[in-house]
């Protein structure tokens, strides 16, 4: 193992376009909505030999609303727009450029709620509005990721995100992601 860390050089990376599928794990704000599939996608630019900025767009799919002693047809969908800072060093590991870092950002939140029913135990319904909301937020995380030949890398990415929430309570969640990425020289 070496320690080296890449300087700016003809062949550092000077920026890369990411995809990062994962689950979005629901927290406070979100206690009657279930963990959904993820999907975050974005462009860094570097901007220092550890420092990269640029935009991410993402999208919660279908968290479905249900609780304890009740079901329901209704679901959140979630797109976030947001400027991006991402910060950390590349080491060389056994031959291996290794890319440990921290992100974040904020900006634009939208969710949106279909309506539907809400179904209780004994089988009484009531009807659930639907509703969009558009809020500012945040997203901050870390991870890790390998470069690979031909100018990929792969890696994680846990990032938890929050809408400030100016209708309700605030609304959050954690998504542990695999991050594919191509790199641009």
């Amino acid at each position: 193992l070496s320690g080296t860390v890449f300087a700016d050089s003809p062949a550092a990376t000077t920026g890369e376009f990411y995809v990062n599928p994962g689950i979005a794990l629901t927290g406070a704000g979100a206690g009657h909505y279930k963990n959904s599939f993820s999907l975050d996608a974005g462009y860094l630019k570097s901007v220092h030999e550890i420092a990269a900025i640029g935009w991410e767009a993402g999208y919660l799919f279908n968290s479905k609303f249900e609780g304890d002693g009740f079901t329901s047809d209704t679901d959140a969908k979630i797109f976030h727009l947001a400027p991006e800072i991402k910060a950390g060093p590349t080491f060389d590991v056994s031959g291996y450029k290794v890319n440990p870092f921290v992100i974040g950002g904020g900006g634009f939140y939208w969710s949106h709620q279909n309506s539907g029913t809400v179904t209780v135990a004994g089988g009484a319904t009531a009807p659930v509005s639907s509703f969009d909301h558009y809020n500012g937020g945040w997203n901050i995380g870390l991870g890790a990721a390998v470069s690979l030949p031909g100018n990929w890398s792969v890696g994680i990415d846990l990032r938890r995100h929050e809408i400030v929430n100016k209708h309700a309570t605030d609304f959050t969640w954690i998504t542990p992601a695999l991050r594919v990425a191509l790199l641009f020289s």
